[in-house]
């Protein structure tokens, strides 16, 4: 279904809190922007860099808003491993807006080369 990338990644780093990303991608005729918070375990080494945790919240939270971050940061803690929180949204109006942005996650976790991972959602992220 993924075509690539339509557009640069963008990371940001902000002091004392997770690394933000922001990349458009193409999944057959629509653009889906993709934002993410990674999460890493403060002042420890993480155990497998091939898993991680994925946290998508409900709308209309998007991976920047600060007060989701709890969750994906306890989990990277808990656990040792990366954690994202991840937002999509399709550039248009589309009946199967959930399928084509699944898999933008796909092809974002394809890209961050994650062979495990842990999903888990709250409120529409957990469609």
């Amino acid at each position: 279904m993924g075509e690539g990338s339509g557009g640069p990644e963008v990371p940001i780093q902000i002091e004392n809190n997770p690394s933000l990303g922001h990349e458009v991608v193409n999944v057959d005729r629509d653009r889906v922007e993709t934002s993410w918070a990674k999460f890493v375990p403060e002042g420890k080494e993480i155990t497998d860099p091939n898993k991680a945790v994925i946290f998508l919240q409900g709308w209309p939270w998007k991976a920047e808003s600060t007060t989701t971050w709890d969750q994906p940061r306890a989990m990277s803690e808990e656990f040792g491993i990366a954690a994202y929180e991840i937002d999509t949204k399709v550039d248009r109006i589309a009946p199967d807006s959930l399928n084509i942005e699944a898999e933008a996650i796909r092809l974002f976790l394809e890209k961050q080369q994650l062979k495990e991972v842990t999903i888990f959602g709250h409120s529409e992220g957990g469609i």
